[in-house]
């Protein structure tokens, strides 16, 4: 629900304003703009994100990363720039979308100035 300053509540299953959400939910509800944003304020074209799913556990990351991964319509490419503990190789999440996946890299940090980033190839 937007609210009468603009901003976003987060309504339950029974009809009531939810006025302490978790962190995971406030997650969800920004990607839910982000979604919404995107299939109504501009032609189809990239989406990139930045540690999109940090706060939520594997069950929700999953189903979010096969929501984003369906909206070939809405994106020409779609972006994730994931940390260790989002995405891991091998792991349930991962193999959901695996098949959306056409790239994958890594990025090693050198030190403090400089960082290597390295295709990973698919096994």
């Amino acid at each position: 629900e937007i609210n009468s300053n603009y901003g976003l509540n987060i309504i339950s299953n029974n009809n009531e304003r939810v006025l302490t959400p978790s962190a995971g939910a406030n997650q969800v509800l920004a990607l839910s703009l982000i979604d919404a944003l995107n299939n109504v304020g501009r032609e189809a074209g990239p989406m990139i994100m930045d540690t999109p799913f940090g706060r939520l556990d594997e069950s929700h990351r999953g189903n979010m990363l096969s929501h984003f991964s369906s909206l070939e319509s809405h994106c020409s490419q779609f972006a994730i720039l994931a940390h260790s503990g989002e995405i891991k190789m091998g792991d349930d999440t991962y193999n959901k979308v695996r098949q959306y996946i056409a790239k994958q890299y890594k990025i090693e940090s050198k030190n403090v100035d400089y960082s290597k980033i390295e295709e990973v190839k698919f096994g």
